[in-house]
């Protein structure tokens, strides 16, 4: 009896198994499974570029194909909203005097905005990226070199050009400067240059240029500029102003006259500071604050090193105008011909906790002063001039 109910059990729990398999229809499936994954034009849609000239008239990603060569501008950018991805290619010119090879063409009434220019080689146009009146945009990881004037000019002329960053590009070997911010008659404020190479350019490396307009508030960090053929950085407020720029972290060297240099004639070069660079055999001036008919005042030179330069190290002079208010503070001076600081016409300064060594010539001298009042001076190091 026991054996029979077993018995009996165990057939209906087969007979459970057995029916809810069969419920669960064929093990087959009906075909091949479909793709889940999306392609990357599904992500995120780009338009080739293939040909130049070629203008960008509408929002969107856009690439180049292959290198590409143009008689005229290269690509022309009339639209916000753009990413260009040059993929590793190059874009070339003909080394005319009138053409870009990337140019965001924007108006003094309505600014090109939050465009993306990167990866690749524009070279042999007049300037090889000019931004004129854009806003918010970025420049990356572009090599720029032996353009007619310039390898990148952001350009607020009677406008504005505020905002933009320039990062992780090599600046080589164009005619006249490597980079040029314009301020003319209107602004080019609030910009970055970080991590960039500027090298070999016929003039100026960096060039920021308030002429009859502002240059203000903008940050060059990290850079290297070297072997310009006058001067490695200048901020120029000639007729103008150039107020409130930071350089930090760069070195500068080689350049043929000046490493850095604040212009402020008939115009103003105050507020800026230079902190934390290196400065070291310039073919002149390591660091030249002039303010002759106008103001080079209020600017903060701290913790840099200053060495090798074939005249003097840091030089303040204010004729006929101003080089006051400035500081100089926590700075390595050493082994510059004839002088480490010298003020002339310059007065109100603080130059305090400087390491002086060495200047070469002779005489030499660690601090010198001409024509100057009111400066304080204390807490130096002046060894072996």
């Amino acid at each position: 009896m026991k054996h029979q109910m077993i018995k009996q059990a165990l057939l209906f729990l087969l007979t459970g198994l057995t029916g809810s398999v069969f419920a669960q229809g064929s093990l087959t499936p009906p075909g091949a499974p479909g793709a889940t994954m999306k392609t990357l034009a599904q992500v995120e849609p780009r338009t080739p570029i293939s040909s130049a000239p070629f203008t960008i008239s509408q929002p969107g990603s856009y690439y180049l194909t292959t290198n590409l060569t143009s008689t005229g501008h290269g690509v022309i950018i009339t639209a916000s909203d753009v990413t260009l991805d040059l993929t590793g290619f190059r874009l070339s010119g003909d080394r005319g005097d009138s053409d870009y090879g990337v140019f965001l063409d924007g108006a003094t009434n309505s600014a090109i905005r939050n465009v993306i220019v990167r990866n690749g080689i524009v070279r042999d146009f007049a300037v090889g990226v000019h931004a004129e009146y854009a806003q918010n945009s970025r420049f990356e990881r572009l090599i720029t070199a032996t353009n007619y004037f310039y390898g990148i000019q952001l350009y607020g002329d009677s406008g504005q050009c505020n905002g933009n960053t320039i990062a992780n590009c090599t600046v080589n070997g164009n005619r006249i400067r490597g980079i040029q911010f314009y301020g003319y008659s209107g602004q080019c404020s609030g910009n970055t240059i970080a991590n960039c190479t500027v090298s070999g350019n016929g003039n100026q490396g960096i060039f920021l240029y308030g002429y009859s307009g502002q240059c203000d508030g903008n940050t060059i960090a990290d850079c290297t500029v070297s072997d310009n053929g006058t001067r490695g950085i200048n901020l120029d407020g000639t007729v103008g102003q150039c107020n409130g720029n930071t350089l930090v972290d760069c070195t500068v060297s080689g350049n043929e006259s000046y490493g850095i240099y604040l212009d402020g004639t008939v115009g103003q070069c105050n507020g800026n500071t230079l902190a934390d660079c290196t400065v070291s055999g310039n073919g002149s001036r390591g660091i030249y604050l002039y303010g002759s008919s106008g103001q080079c005042d209020g600017n903060t030179l701290a913790d840099c090193t200053v060495s090798g330069n074939a005249s003097y190290g840091i030089y303040l002079y204010g004729v006929d105008g101003q080089c006051d208010g400035n500081t100089v503070t926590g700075c390595t001076i050493r082994k510059n011909t004839n002088r480490g600081i010298y003020m002339v016409y310059a007065d109100g300064n603080r130059v305090e906790g400087n390491h002086i060594t060495g200047q070469t010539g002779s005489p030499s001298y660690g601090i010198a002063c001409e024509s100057t009042a009111r400066n304080l001076i204390f807490r130096n190091t002046c060894v072996g001039q």
